[in-house]
């Protein structure tokens, strides 16, 4: 008789230990790669400065959740960059890529409110 609740015991801390209740780390980052050349890049050189991003977003201290097959929240993503960051050097990478100088000079000065970036993970109902 002990060894059914030992094996029921055994299946339900598989499950309620599972990856999908566990916070996820991610290192989410800007690929530098898949930055093109656009618009600004018909226009003569310009210096940026980019100042601080303000992260305004109302709830900072996550980019997103793991969802259950149900869609139940179970667990955070966080990411180990600051979006600020993330965002900071998706604009370098860009202004970069179109013949613009960051951190030369003082032609154009770039800030910003970050309002929103989010990341959603959604299980399968059996994966």
């Amino acid at each position: 008789m002990k060894q059914p609740i030992l094996i029921l015991a055994l299946v339900i801390a598989l499950f309620t230990t599972g990856c999908v209740f566990s916070q996820a780390n991610l290192n989410v980052s800007y690929d530098q790669e898949k930055a093109r050349k656009g618009p600004l890049s018909a226009i003569k050189p310009l210096n940026f400065e980019i100042v601080e991003f303000s992260d305004k977003r109302p709830e900072a201290d996550k980019i997103g959740y793991k969802r259950n097959g149900f869609g139940q929240n179970t667990a955070n993503i966080v990411t180990t960059r600051s979006v600020p960051q993330i965002v900071r050097d998706a604009f370098v990478s860009e202004l970069s890529k179109n013949g613009h100088i960051v951190g030369g000079g003082k032609d154009v000065v770039l800030s910003g409110t970050i309002t929103s970036f989010w990341f959603d993970y959604q299980m399968n109902f059996f994966t």
